[in-house]
């Protein structure tokens, strides 16, 4: 006996009898499945591309920015296409070509990615970039406009059509809010799957390849079933050898994953290969040397003491005359633990930005340190926040940061003055040890402006701050002890080694160095230089001004032309880019309102300003969740589908809203409601952050959290009202489906700017105060434009 699945559907359709109300459920079921594959597949390219990029939240900008940009042209395109032919089969046809292709082109997007720098390296002129070297502005845009530009396209056109289909020429508000909410919920299902599971456990072709074949069987069942008896076979049998080659298809994945792998580390003993929470570790050896240890693309470990560490540990500790409690933040892949521990100390506290990679070292490195060492696996950050005041277990007499330059927004927070106020407050007479960029020639400007910004965050006046005083040790890094001993602290080498003999410890190597490295006229120097140099803002946890100098110090060395265009954004000052704003407000507001201008445009402005401003404060949210909680990979994961779900509650709320009196004006109403919402949001947004972190007890992590969660929520619901409530204002007589698509790539438009902007500029120059403020004012001009909308009809 036939099972009843197999008589309702496939005899059903080849009878030509499936029904509207049940066609309308395997299009849901087959945006679902769009949703699922799209936002596994920009999970998976956005690991993969930190990896060869050296991820910091410039790159995350540009490629979330090309994604959504390509996906907005992707999902135009294809609602042009489903209007021009609205035969339901050949609609079907084509998304199954287009989920076919979607599959092919994220393959060969895992693939380019993984081999570029090799690629790059045979490349001319501006373009190359040698192996081992940190790609450029120019090297981190084309790959990833050539990896995810097409891979983005094909997935949103395939959205933008079977979203037609699903609307179809009669459906309602209600329907292009329920498509909203199916392809919402389905990129929260996929990008919590590849976040947590997938990439954990599979490889990132294995897990592409596994969703991609599961959309390709939804689109090809979608097609049979759309075709009437007797007109074609074909879906029917592409559907059995998809299905039938689904296995060998895994097992090619795998064999692919192992190619590129050693592709990429050509010339290194690849010993593994390991995906955590927050990072890649890639453990590797090259000739006869030791293990090194990748964290995404950049060498951070070894099996042996570096001589940096050797350096830092030493003099940071002969700076306290008797040192017993020792706060240790990274360095353990370095050999830092064990300089710490040559020392009479009584505890050492180790913290690491990555919890799992003590698990890796622990497995190819050695037996993690124990007995005075005490290892953590919790963020610093949340730490500090739950200690009681005045408990002796956060009191220590030395802190060093074993921590590379704050290249990203994530190692910004521990070189901000909030982190150093928070050790202060709980170790008054603390020493505290940095490892800055440094050079043994020439002092750039922007090589001084990074380190200005940096020593000002913990070195503030002795009348507000304990923590006061400076000496340096220059080489090729600046080693620098910021603390309150004025008499004790010194950069005279000969009190130094008697120090290091007094107290029995061996440090050969920077002995046979010290002379050179404290020599007076360099320290002398070195210090001038810093003095005399325009003092730089202070490094803030609300603005990670330190990132973004980082990032220009670091373009500058390899690829002039990206330090040169942030350079040209750094001189930007506040009041200036808030009267520009302004001004430019009210030009669009006068160009969309005026009857002889761009009316027409009127609503997908709004909902492209939406979309901007919505990713704007969402990023907003992830800087201050990362200060306030901790960077907490799954806890952000968390934060992103609360939006998520925001945004799929929001559209499905927009829909119920307008059932009934699906009006141009209404929907106008409403969305002007919206919008004095999000205004308001944006010029609170900062009050709103304090009040969560305020009426939260600072032990009670999980409120601050809640707190978090519910502005992201809400945040999300006021975004995706916009979206049917935009689609019906803008259908009028239309056909709702090509209008919905419209609108949903106007989203995406807006949402690429703000990724960008807030990544790279606004947020690092201006703070998350600065681009809220802005936001707010996007918002009120959007409301400006829909209330005259409204007066016209």
């Amino acid at each position: 006996m036939r099972p009843v699945l197999y008589n309702v559907l496939v005899m059903g359709a080849a009878k030509g009898i499936v029904s509207s109300q049940l066609r309308t459920r395997l299009v849901g079921a087959a945006i679902l499945s769009i949703g699922v594959c799209s936002g596994l597949i920009q999970v998976v390219l956005v690991r993969q591309l930190l990896i060869v990029c050296s991820g910091s939240e410039l790159t995350v900008g540009i490629i979330l920015g090309v994604w959504l940009f390509s996906g907005a042209l992707g999902c135009f395109w294809g609602g042009r296409r489903a209007k021009a032919d609205a035969q339901p089969t050949r609609i079907a046809a084509r998304v199954a070509f287009l989920a076919a292709l979607s599959l092919l082109a994220s393959l060969v997007a895992i693939a380019l990615i993984r081999v570029s720098p090799e690629l790059f390296l045979r490349l001319p002129g501006v373009l190359t970039a040698q192996r081992g070297e940190m790609f450029g502005l120019v090297q981190i845009i084309l790959v990833t406009v050539f990896a995810t530009f097409p891979a983005a396209f094909i997935l949103e056109a395939e959205f933008g059509s079977v979203i037609t289909l699903y609307i179809g020429s009669r459906g309602g508000a209600r329907l292009v809010a329920r498509s909203y909410a199916i392809d919402a919920a389905g990129h929260l299902l996929g990008g919590s799957a590849a976040a947590y599971v997938l990439t954990r456990w599979l490889d990132p072709y294995t897990a592409v390849v596994s969703v991609g074949l599961i959309s390709l069987l939804c689109a090809l069942l979608l097609w049979a079933l759309l075709t009437p008896s007797g007109h074609s076979t074909v879906p029917k049998y592409l559907l059995a050898v998809v299905a039938l080659l689904a296995v060998p298809a895994l097992l090619t994945a795998a064999a692919l994953d192992d190619y590129t792998l050693a592709v990429r580390w050509r010339g290194h003993e690849l010993l593994a290969n390991v995906e955590t929470l927050q990072s890649n570790i890639v453990v590797a050896r090259h000739g006869t040397a030791g293990k090194v240890f990748f964290i995404n693309g950049e060498p951070s470990a070894y099996t042996e003491t570096m001589p940096e560490m050797q350096m830092l540990t030493h003099f940071t500790m002969l700076q306290h005359p008797q040192p017993r409690r020792v706060l240790l933040v990274g360095g353990l892949g370095r050999g830092a633990v064990e300089e710490v521990l040559k020392y009479d100390i009584e505890r050492l506290d180790y913290f690491e930005l990555d919890p799992g990679l003590l698990d890796v070292y622990a497995q190819y490195r050695g037996v993690l340190p124990a007995g005075r060492a005490h290892i953590s696996r919790r963020d610093l950050r949340a730490y500090l926040r739950t200690v009681k005041a005045g408990s002796a277990e956060a009191s220590w007499d030395v802190v060093i940061m074993a921590l590379p330059p704050p290249l990203t927004a994530v190692l910004n927070r521990y070189y901000t003055r909030e982190c150093f106020a928070q050790i202060a407050a709980f170790s008054p007479g603390v020493v505290i040890g940095m490892l800055l960029p440094g050079t043994q020639t020439y002092y750039s400007a922007d090589l001084l402006r990074l380190n200005t910004t940096l020593l000002s965050a913990p070195a503030t006046e002795p009348a507000r701050d304990p923590i006061a005083h400076t000496v340096l040790m220059p080489g090729y890094s600046l080693y620098a002890v910021v603390g309150p001993n004025r008499e004790y602290m010194t950069e005279d080498a000969d009190e130094i080694l008697a120090r290091l003999r007094r107290r029995a410890v061996n440090a050969s190597y920077w002995e046979s160095v010290i002379y050179d490295l404290l020599e007076p006229m360099n320290t002398g120097f070195v210090r001038e230089q810093l003095e005399t140099f325009p003092q730089s803002p202070t490094n803030a946890d609300l603005r990670p001004i330190a990132y973004f100098y980082s990032q220009v110090y670091t373009m500058r060395q390899f690829h002039p032309l990206g330090a040169k265009i942030f350079d040209a954004a750094a001189v930007l000052q506040w009041r200036a880019v808030f009267a520009v704003t302004v001004v430019l407000l009210l030009i669009l507001v006068c160009v969309l309102a005026w009857p002889r201008g761009l009316r027409g445009l009127a609503v997908p402005a709004i909902v492209a300003g939406t979309g901007f401003v919505g990713m704007v404060l969402q990023l907003g949210i992830l800087y201050a969740f990362q200060i306030y909680v901790g960077y907490i990979y799954s806890l952000i994961g968390v934060l992103n589908g609360a939006f998520m779900v925001g945004l799929a509650g929001g559209g499905l709320f927009a829909g119920r809203l307008l059932r009934g009196r699906g009006t141009s004006r209404s929907a106008l109403v409403y969305l002007s409601i919206g919008l004095a919402c999000l205004a308001l949001i944006g010029f609170a947004f900062t009050s709103l952050i304090a009040l969560v972190t305020a009426l939260a007890p600072p032990s009670l992590t999980w409120a601050i959290s809640c707190g978090f969660f519910v502005i992201s929520l809400l945040i999300g619901a006021l975004v995706g009202m916009q979206f049917p409530l935009a689609t019906e204002a803008a259908a009028q007589s239309q056909s709702r489906g090509p209008v919905a698509a419209a609108m949903y790539a106007a989203d995406l438009l807006g949402a690429s700017s703000g990724a960008i902007l807030a990544g790279t500029l606004l947020v690092p120059l201006f703070g998350v105060s600065g681009a809220a403020i802005l936001c707010g004012l996007t918002a009120v001009a959007l409301l400006a434009v829909c209330l005259l909308k409204v007066r016209t009809l």
